[in-house]
C-alpha cells in the first residue's frame, strides 16, 4: 500500500488549524499536534498523525472536551491529583507535568495523580520533559473504558493496553548549569504492555495490511495479525471502532514462556494509573479517559559525591560498546531509535497512509483549509 511523506512543520499547522476549528483554543491545538507530529519524528507513528481523523471526531461525541487546564484536587507540596476533565490529553498533562517537574526541584520528589484525561499521547514524551529538566521519572499509565487486551492464559478482553514509560536523564557532554540535560541523550523507555499498540494495528488497517506477526487472539484461541479481528467489519471505516471486532490484543510475550510478565506489568498500570488515580479500571463504562501515575525524583538530592551523571555515562556507553548479534549493527539503549528516527525524519518528512492522508486532508478542507497549503504538506510519495 503506498504511503506519502509527510513534512512535520506544514503537518503540524494543519492539524492545529483542523483542531481550532473543531473548538480547541489555538494554544491547545498546537500542544496537541506537535505531540503528534513528535510522536511520527520519533517513529511511533501508532501514535502520531493518524490519530487526527479520531481526535476530530473525538470532540464530536464527547471524548476530547477543548477549553480546559484540569482542576486541581489535591495540591500539597509534592503531591498533585489533578481532574483532567476529559481535556485534551496532550494539552493537560504537559501543563501538569511541568508542574510536577517544579515540585520535584522544589522538594526532591513529585508524584503527579492524572485522572480522567482524554488520550494523552506518547507517554515518553512526558519522561523526555521530566529528563530534560535533570530528573529520573516513572510513568504508569491505563485507558479506562478500553478493554482491548486479553490476560495471559486468557481470550476474553479485559485489559487496556496500559503503556509504561521510565526516564533517566543523561547530561550534554561538557555542559554545565541548570540546562545541561536539556536535548541530551536520556534514557526513555516507553512501550506498551500490549503484544503491539492498538495504534500500530490501526495504520495497519489504513494501509490494507496485516501485521507482521501474531498479535491477536481470536475467542477460540486462535492466533492472527489482521486487524479486523480487532476491529471487525470497520476495519476499513474512516475510524476503526475498536469495540466491535470479535478478539483482543495479547500481552506482550504473547503465548511464549514468560508471556505472563506482559500482562502483570498491564494489572500493575490499571491499578495503579486507574485505580490509585480514581480514573477507574479497563471494563468501566463511560467514555474512554488515560490516568497516569507519575513519580519525578531529583537524582542531584540522592547524589551528594556528584557520580550520578557519569555513572549514568559509564553504564550507557559500556552498553552501546558491548558486542553485537550476528546480522546486528550495534547495540542500542532505549531512546537511541527514537534519536535515529528524529533525524532521518526530519530529513526526509514522515510516512503516512496515503488512505489516512486522504482522509486528513477531506476533513482539512471541511475546516476551510485550502487545497494549496494542504498540498504543501506532502513532500513526496512512495510505493
Amino acid at each position: 500500500m503506498s504511503t506519502v511523506r509527510l513534512d512535520a512543520r506544514a503537518a503540524a499547522r494543519l492539524a492545529e488549524r483542523m483542531f481550532v476549528f473543531r473548538g480547541m483554543t489555538p494554544a491547545e491545538g498546537r500542544e496537541v499536534a506537535d505531540h503528534l507530529v513528535g510522536a511520527n519524528l520519533a517513529g511511533h507513528d501508532s501514535h502520531g498523525y493518524v490519530r487526527v481523523i479520531r481526535y476530530w471526531y473525538a470532540v464530536e461525541d464527547g471524548g476530547i472536551v477543548p477549553r480546559t487546564d484540569g482542576a486541581a484536587l489535591l495540591d500539597t507540596g509534592p503531591l498533585l491529583l489533578v481532574d483532567a476533565q476529559q481535556g485534551p490529553g496532550q494539552w493537560v498533562t504537559a501543563r501538569w507535568t511541568e508542574r510536577a517537574i517544579g515540585r520535584a526541584k522544589a522538594h526532591g520528589l513529585a508524584l503527579l495523580a492524572l485522572r480522567r484525561s482524554a488520550h494523552l499521547g506518547r507517554v515518553g514524551h512526558y519522561a523526555e520533559m521530566a529528563a530534560d529538566a535533570g530528573l529520573v521519572s516513572m510513568h504508569w499509565v491505563n485507558v479506562a473504558g478500553s478493554t482491548l487486551v486479553a490476560p495471559f492464559g486468557g481470550t476474553e478482553r479485559m485489559l487496556s493496553t496500559a503503556p509504561v514509560s521510565v526516564g533517566v536523564p543523561r547530561a550534554r557532554p561538557g555542559a554545565t548549569g541548570d540546562d545541561r540535560f536539556a536535548g541530551g541523550e536520556h534514557v526513555i523507555l516507553d512501550f506498551a504492555t500490549a503484544l503491539v499498540a492498538e495504534g500500530k494495528l490501526l495504520v495497519a488497517a489504513k494501509k490494507r495490511a496485516t501485521m507482521p506477526f501474531d498479535a491477536l487472539i481470536a475467542p477460540d484461541g486462535t492466533t492472527s495479525g489482521d486487524p479486523a479481528v480487532l476491529y471487525g467489519a470497520t476495519v476499513h471505516d474512516e475510524a476503526p471502532d475498536n469495540t466491535v471486532g470479535p478478539g483482543a490484543i495479547m500481552a506482550f510475550g504473547g503465548l511464549l514462556a514468560g508471556g505472563h510478565k506482559g500482562s502483570g506489568l498491564a494489572a500493575m498500570c490499571e491499578l495503579l494509573g486507574g485505580v490509585l488515580t480514581g480514573t477507574g479500571i479497563s471494563t468501566d463504562d463511560g467514555p474512554v479517559r488515560n490516568g497516569m501515575l507519575s513519580v519525578l525524583i531529583d537524582p542531584a538530592r540522592l547524589d551528594p559525591a556528584g557520580t550520578f551523571d557519569a555513572g549514568v555515562a559509564r553504564f550507557v556507553d559500556g552498553l552501546r560498546a558491548s558486542r553485537p548479534m550476528p546480522g546486528v549493527e550495534s547495540v542500542m539503549v532505549a531512546g537511541d531509535p527514537e534519536r535515529r528516527a528524529r533525524a532521518q525524519r526530519r530529513r526526509d518528512g514522515f510516512p503516512m497512509p496515503s488512505a489516512a492522508w486522504a482522509e486528513i486532508a477531506a476533513l482539512a478542507r471541511r475546516a476551510g483549509t485550502p487545497d494549496t497549503e494542504i498540498d504543501a504538506t506532502v513532500r513526496g510519495h512512495d510505493a
